[in-house]
């Protein structure tokens, strides 16, 4: 393929149209049409071009386990829309097989967090999304004794996202101090924080 047709195929492939890819190629969009055809890309309908934070979207999505049709049909585009760009940010294709599904199986995001497959059996199984759960929650909630609540976050210490030993990894709370300084709210805000991270200092003394 020439230089100028692949440079037709990448710019269509991000999803702009046929007219706009002629355009901006100085080319009649059948002439565009009959490169991309050529090619062996099928022609879409209508063209949708993806922002940056969509195709990093699309990226995560995909790592998630979920097909390049389940992909595209989420995002509103062709699956080999959703291949090319994988393969522009070098995430290698893969077989959407059995193995996929194997306990343990871990893959990481373009923020560069892992995501791991649990048991359906086990105790932080609510956890998941899409059938996997960031492995630095999982592993702060086995810390615990318990499921994160959904306004906890775990911050790597370290900055590295990757690095998920449990003296790297602290809790925090999006919990925040209530509007108004009377006392009994104040009292009830302290007493569920107290029960919910530190239930020894309720005890009596």
């Amino acid at each position: 393929m020439k230089a100028q047709e692949t440079e037709v195929c990448d710019y269509y492939l991000l999803g702009n149209s046929l007219r706009k890819t002629g355009d901006k190629f100085g080319l009649h969009h059948a002439t565009i049409g009959n490169i991309i055809k050529k090619a062996g890309i099928t022609i879409r309908g209508s063209g949708k071009r993806l922002s940056a934070k969509e195709r990093e979207a699309v990226c995560d999505y995909y790592l998630l386990g979920n097909s390049c049709q389940k992909t595209g049909d989420k995002f509103g585009v062709s699956p080999t829309t959703v291949s090319y760009i994988l393969e522009k940010s070098c995430i290698p294709a893969r077989n959407n097989g059995p193995e996929r599904k194997l306990i343990g199986h871990e893959i990481v995001d373009s923020q560069g967090y892992i995501y791991i497959r649990i048991e359906e059996t086990s105790p932080y199984c609510s956890m998941q999304k899409n059938g996997r759960v960031r492995k630095h929650r999982l592993v702060m909630a086995e810390q615990l004794g318990r499921c994160l609540r959904s306004d906890e976050e775990v911050h790597h210490k370290n900055g590295i996202r990757s690095d998920n030993r449990p003296e790297n990894l602290e809790l925090w709370t999006l919990r925040k101090q209530p509007s108004g300084q009377r006392v009994e709210d104040l009292v009830g805000w302290a007493s569920e924080i107290l029960a919910l991270y530190a239930p020894e200092r309720l005890k009596c003394r």
